[in-house]
């Protein structure tokens, strides 16, 4: 037996043993219980049982205070960054318009500059004309020079950075983008984010019994079952019961109130379980891994 046979580091993978000592490699897996999925009649935001439950569109359930609590922050935050966005359109506006004032300035001191040099050659008296042919000669060298030049003999600073392809800010991908306006839409608070609105808030008439709620037609206490809310009347149901009874007269077996089967019946958010066939009941969280 070699002096090496009992220390396991030739393998070219991890031993089951070996895995379960490493928690942080790799995949790792971890089935939940019930304990772990939020109950139906759970606010979805202080998750204690639902006190005066509204639920929006989407099926979310909230407690009152929670969710106007909740409208109310997001409102507020919303007009703090309205403010805040506003006040650096001003500042870019300032800026903005301090630019143009320095660039007319300065085309104002190369029209002046331009005047006087022009007076200057005016002034001085040529004793002899320069031949044409001369002068010709002349411009086509200064045109050659400007072009090995790269055209750069006469730029000013700004210019010159402008034609540096090489520095950041000249880059074509660098253009600043107008910054849009923050928006005013506030988000429903839920476990899907959508857009929410307090007068489109549904106030759901739930049949309580102790700590216990029913459905108002089978009297069936809602737990796992899909639960179904009538937007007209508020009126909570289980889905079948809905299905069975109030699709065909769409009417409402509790109030006896009309209603839309196609628009005013929402699905609320179901009830969390350990059963796999109802929900998902495996967390995976994924790390880094490295190879042999």
């Amino acid at each position: 037996m070699s002096r090496h046979s009992k220390n396991n580091t030739a393998n070219s993978v991890f031993t089951y043993g070996e895995r379960q000592k490493l928690k942080d490699y790799g995949t790792q897996k971890q089935r939940l219980g019930k304990e772990s999925m939020k109950a139906f009649d759970r606010c979805s935001l202080c998750l204690h049982p639902v006190r005066e439950p509204y639920c929006c569109g989407k099926g979310h359930i909230f407690c009152k205070d929670c969710l106007l609590e909740n409208l109310y922050e997001q409102k507020k935050r919303v007009e703090e960054e309205v403010k805040a966005w506003e006040l650096r359109q001003q500042r870019l506006n300032l800026e903005a318009a301090k630019k143009e004032e320095e660039k007319r300035q300065k085309q104002i001191e190369q029209f002046d500059k331009l005047e006087l040099s022009v007076a200057r050659v005016e002034a001085v008296s040529l004793p002899t004309r320069v031949p044409e042919s001369e002068e010709e000669e002349r411009a086509r060298i200064i045109k050659q020079l400007k072009e090995t030049a790269g055209g750069n003999v006469h730029l000013n600073r700004e210019d010159k950075v402008k034609q540096s392809f090489w520095i950041p800010e000249t880059t074509p991908d660098h253009a600043k983008k107008a910054e849009d306006k923050p928006s005013k839409k506030l988000t429903c608070p839920g476990s899907k984010p959508h857009e929410i609105k307090l007068k489109e808030v549904i106030k759901c008439q739930l049949a309580r019994v102790g700590d216990v709620f029913l459905c108002h037609s089978c009297k069936d206490e809602l737990a796992h079952q899909k639960i179904s809310v009538i937007r007209r009347c508020g009126h909570v149901l289980c889905t079948k019961c809905v299905v069975s009874f109030c699709k065909t007269n769409e009417t409402c077996l509790v109030c006896s109130g009309r209603f839309n089967f196609n628009l005013d019946v929402i699905n609320l958010e179901e009830s969390g379980s350990a059963f796999a066939s109802h929900n998902a009941v495996e967390a995976v969280k994924y790390s880094s891994a490295f190879a042999i």
